[in-house]
């Protein structure tokens, strides 16, 4: 199970000793109170990849995950993101870490129902000016579907769509500095036939090797036939097996580029990683 540097694919030894508390960093001032450390709560539960990625652990998307932030002193104001674009503290708390018995931790709780599974940075900070410190936790997180965890989020792409780009369903916008990664299913079977004259243009999500769409295509100048990712104006040649890491925000789209989307028929099965540890 990945907590803290890398996604672990083993389960040897303690699985629960695995949630390392996370690293801090104490800035200097004059502050009697400070934040130390965050970690998981011992008591979540941890679940596994028993399908795509076997023995991938972590924390399951289907409840809320709990987080314990550690300080010491009378913080004002605690704030906490849970790595995903989103606050476990919007407002923030005020927390007694003095208080019986003694480094009493703040809980906090973060929702990933509706992001993508996979690494992420959880950060808990004080913006008030009697606290100080910083400390952040790498987690890994898991879809849960049916009672199985997977740590990557399944896509089907069938054809014909209603336009050429269409935004992958009921996930939250990405983050810039995002590393998203492409599977698609090796079954030779699983292609989009676009429409040619005898089945003369049956594709994966390479599209056509060689190729350079021309102009009435959607994607000018990359593969004809091809899958593209695009993340705001940001736009990315796709492929059965490859990877980018976002410069701007917003959702992630699936484009396939052709230029007559309505004569199309099968589909891609596309897996779809995402590794949010490194966006701000």
């Amino acid at each position: 199970m990945q907590i803290t540097s890398a996604v672990v694919s083993s389960l040897g030894g303690n699985v629960r000793s695995a949630f390392a508390i996370g690293t801090a960093i104490v800035l200097a001032g004059c502050a009697s109170a400070a934040i130390s450390t965050i970690e998981i709560d011992p008591a979540q539960p941890i679940v596994c990849d028993t399908t795509v990625t076997p023995n991938v652990c972590g924390v399951a998307n289907d409840n809320p995950v709990s987080l314990r932030i550690h300080g010491k002193g009378n913080c004002s104001v605690v704030m906490a993101r849970c790595g995903n674009g989103l606050s476990a503290t919007p407002f923030g708390f005020a927390h007694d870490f003095g208080q019986q018995p003694p480094d009493q931790p703040l809980t906090v709780a973060c929702r990933y129902d509706q992001g993508y599974p996979g690494p992420k940075t959880v950060e808990a900070h004080s913006n008030g000016s009697d606290c100080i410190g910083q400390a952040t936790l790498r987690i890994n997180v898991l879809s849960v579907t049916g009672g199985n965890a997977h740590s990557t989020f399944m896509l089907g792409y069938g054809q014909p769509g209603p336009t050429a780009c269409q935004e992958v369903p009921h996930r939250l916008p990405l983050r810039s500095g995002t590393r998203v990664g492409i599977k698609t299913n090796p079954d030779p079977a699983v292609k989009i036939n676009f429409g040619c004259f005898l089945g003369g243009c049956v594709y994966d999500a390479d599209g056509e090797p060689g190729s350079s769409a021309p102009a009435g295509f959607p994607f000018q100048g990359m593969r004809k036939y091809s899958l593209v990712l695009r993340v705001g104006q940001q736009a990315v040649q796709g492929g059965t097996n490859m990877s980018f890491v976002t410069n701007q925000g917003g959702l992630l789209e699936v484009c396939v580029n052709d230029d007559q989307i309505a004569d199309n028929t099968g589909a891609w099965g596309i897996g779809i990683s995402i590794d949010e540890s490194q966006a701000p």
